[in-house]
């Protein structure tokens, strides 16, 4: 009799499947956290009822707990995906997703005092600065001045390439170390590399540290203060323009 030949293809498509659907999710939820963060400043800066400002914290608690555990099976199913083989005994997935899910629980409880989003949203209240390095965090060089005020995004106020402020950057990358770069502008930068520097080099002035392009990921503090700044600027326009209206009515 011929060994059956089973196939895990089925269950790692439903895997990316539920995958795609937590990265949705945790999307969503950073989207409509920070919308709940300009709401709150609204509120902080009309001098509005800081209940209000409480419930709003209370609900974007709830939902950056979820969001977390939401991550969690995320990495359950991941860790499913490589180590799952077709065989001929059911598979309870609901009961070994659920055991592992509850494990890394325990394991990365959620913690409001660690989460960006958290930290941004209390900062955009009013609650204090966001972005407070921990004591076991790697650091930039002591002689490199820290740059900006409350709402540190990065160690650099201005891409140390093209000189272009944070905020003004189209599509900001950092380093290991936190430095914010220009995408296209840091990797035009290590296209001209002489080989002998085998993909590494200091770019930020002052710093001792070298790094390469391999480590750049996009810099969601930027990104994400980008995203805000022109939310509130959409919302200032619209009551500029309901001011507007208002006054020639009263002419």
């Amino acid at each position: 009799m011929e060994a059956i030949a089973w196939n895990s293809q089925p269950v790692l498509g439903c895997v990316n499947t539920q995958l795609s659907r937590h990265t949705a999710f945790a999307q969503g939820c950073e989207g409509t956290v920070e919308g709940m963060g300009d709401v709150a400043a609204l509120f902080s800066a009309g001098g509005g009822d800081p209940d209000k400002v409480g419930q709003l914290q209370g609900a974007v608690a709830q939902l950056l707990q979820a969001r977390h555990r939401s991550q969690l099976h995320a990495a359950a199913l991941q860790e499913l995906a490589g180590a799952y083989q077709a065989g001929p005994e059911p598979t309870d997935f609901k009961a070994l997703l659920a055991q592992r899910t509850q494990q890394l629980e325990q394991q990365q409880p959620y913690s409001a005092q660690h989460d960006p989003l958290m930290q941004d949203f209390l900062a955009a209240a009013g609650g204090g600065a966001a972005d407070q390095q921990g004591a076991g965090d790697e650091q930039i060089d002591d002689d490199i001045a820290i740059e900006g005020g409350a709402r540190q995004l990065a160690p650099n106020a201005t891409c140390p390439i093209t000189t272009r402020p944070l905020l003004l950057l189209d599509d900001p990358v950092e380093d290991s170390f936190g430095v914010v770069y220009e995408r296209i502008a840091v990797e035009q930068f290590f296209r001209t590399l002489p080989p002998q520097r085998h993909g590494r080099a200091i770019i930020m002035a002052g710093s001792s540290h070298e790094v390469t392009l391999a480590e750049m990921k996009p810099a969601e503090k930027v990104i994400r203060e980008k995203r805000r700044q022109a939310r509130r600027q959409r919302l200032g326009g619209g009551a500029a323009a309901a001011a507007a209206g208002g006054d020639v009515l009263d002419v």
